[in-house]
């Protein structure tokens, strides 16, 4: 008996089972059908055929697993065969239904490459749009290397805002943080009576900072929703919006905050942009974009003396020449945003043990002359990439990035135990310090800040001339830092 034979025979086996017994139950016949058909499979093709060809006398193991994978593989069939059973009487539907499910399956390729092709086009209208603006920041690159006047480069990245962007308002402003007050630098979209305006009641920086939460961030902008915060009227442009009745949607109220932040990390202004002409609220690339071209904004301002010096005076403490209480904040925080875990960072907060003894005895023209030989004493115990800055009063922050412990005790040694005396004052001058870790003691900027002002008070309250850790609050004499 051939191969061929063999199939037949079973093929018959299976047949006939399934005939005499489908009056009973369509499924147990089948069952049974496919039990006979692996059978008589199994005996007639894998066990004798093979015997007859490479003469094996024994049933292998092998047969069991084969002839288990390949039985629960035949079951699998039985929906199949319930669901032609069932619509049996309706074989001429059931024929055209067969007959049209390859079209359907075109129908759906076809829609599904149509889609594909529609958001091909759309990103590649994307890629087309991005690389206009980005042509766009060469000409302002161009104008900021050709030194044209900042007034001009302001006006025309203002107005790109508007043009390029599809933003309808573009409003740039600069901190005045010496005086707290934001300053109109820049616009497009709205008349100069507008503008001038919005200039008067120009908003105080720090109420700006109050604004930029982080639960508004995006990228290192902030998008504020309608209803979030309150806003003074008299501080914003109520204009002409595009009105869309889906998510997403920008609104009437809605604020968009993209900074302009220079070398230090340091926000020194924003560009607020305001009625999208999409209707759209800003996205995560959006607002990255955005900031690429805010980079511009900065080194325009680099050219101009005028800003220049106010954007100094907002940053730096005058008395000192240290940066002051406003651009550490900023810059911490900046920091420990975009910091690894793993990259240890030290808050150092030091405090001036006699001042007000030095004002009382010998006046306070002493006294500042005593502040500077502090700052001086500091400045050059640390290293001049480390940030130096005026807390407040008597009291000074530094922050030391990507040093070892080792590296830090050999810093606050030279502070502590440096020789700092004034001409006609017998009291040394002497300074107690509150030291936390980053990211030991805190992980966000204003905690970091909390737990090494704790430290110093510990400090302080402990003698003069001490240290403090915020990580186990233990306390180091002058000299003793180990």
């Amino acid at each position: 008996m051939n191969r061929a034979t063999h199939y037949a025979f079973i093929y018959f086996i299976a047949g006939i089972l399934f005939y005499y017994l489908r009056s009973y139950n369509v499924i147990i016949a089948s069952v049974i059908a496919i039990t006979g058909y692996k059978l008589a499979n199994t005996i007639l093709i894998d066990y004798i055929e093979e015997e007859r060809i490479l003469g094996l006398h024994s049933f292998r193991r092998d047969y069991y697993l084969v002839f288990i994978t390949d039985y629960i593989l035949a079951l699998s069939i039985l929906p199949s065969v319930a669901l032609l059973w069932i619509t049996r009487n309706t074989i001429f539907e059931l024929a055209a239904f067969y007959s049209l499910l390859p079209l359907l399956f075109m129908l759906r390729y076809t829609s599904n490459m149509e889609k594909l092709v529609n958001e091909l086009k759309v990103e590649r209208d994307k890629i087309k749009e991005l690389n206009e603006k980005f042509t766009r920041l060469s000409e302002i690159s161009n104008l900021v290397r050709l030194k044209t006047p900042p007034d001009k480069i302001l006006s025309y990245i203002a107005k790109m805002m508007t043009k390029d962007f599809g933003y309808r308002y573009a409003l740039i402003n600069l901190f005045d943080m010496e005086n707290d007050r934001s300053i109109r630098i820049a616009y497009s979209g709205f008349d100069k009576k507008e503008f001038e305006r919005l200039q008067k009641n120009a908003p105080t920086v720090s109420s700006r900072f109050e604004l930029m939460k982080d639960e508004f961030k995006m990228s290192n902008s902030y998008f504020i929703p309608q209803g979030a915060v309150e806003i003074k009227e008299e501080e914003t442009y109520t204009g002409e919006y595009t009105r869309m009745n889906e998510n997403g949607a920008w609104l009437p109220k809605d604020v968009f905050f993209v900074p302009l932040i220079d070398e230090k990390g340091i926000m020194i202004g924003y560009i607020s942009l305001d009625s999208p002409l999409n209707g759209k609220r800003p996205t995560i690339m959006d607002a990255r974009v955005l900031e690429i071209f805010a980079s511009e904004v900065v080194s325009a301002l680099k050219l101009s003396a005028k800003f220049q010096d106010i954007v100094y005076r907002s940053q730096i403490d005058l008395q000192t020449g240290l940066y002051n209480h406003t651009s550490f904040f900023e810059y911490l925080r900046t920091l420990l945003e975009h910091r690894n875990k793993h990259k240890k960072l030290y808050l150092l907060m030091l405090d001036m043990d006699n001042l007000k003894n030095i004002n009382d005895k010998y006046g306070h023209l002493v006294g500042d002359r005593a502040i500077k030989r502090v700052v001086e004493c500091i400045k050059s115990s640390v290293r001049k990439k480390d940030f130096v800055a005026r807390y407040g009063g008597d009291e000074f922050v530094v922050i030391l990035e990507n040093v070892t412990f080792d590296t830090l005790r050999s810093i606050v040694d030279r502070i502590q135990l440096s020789r700092m005396f004034l001409k006609g004052v017998k009291e040394e001058l002497t300074v107690s310090i509150g030291v936390a870790a980053f990211p030991d003691d805190a992980l966000k900027s204003k905690m970091l800040i909390n737990q090494a002002d704790k430290a110093l008070y510990i400090a302080k309250n402990n003698g003069k001339a001490r240290i403090c850790f915020a990580t186990n609050n233990k306390i180091r004499q002058k000299g003793e830092f180990l």
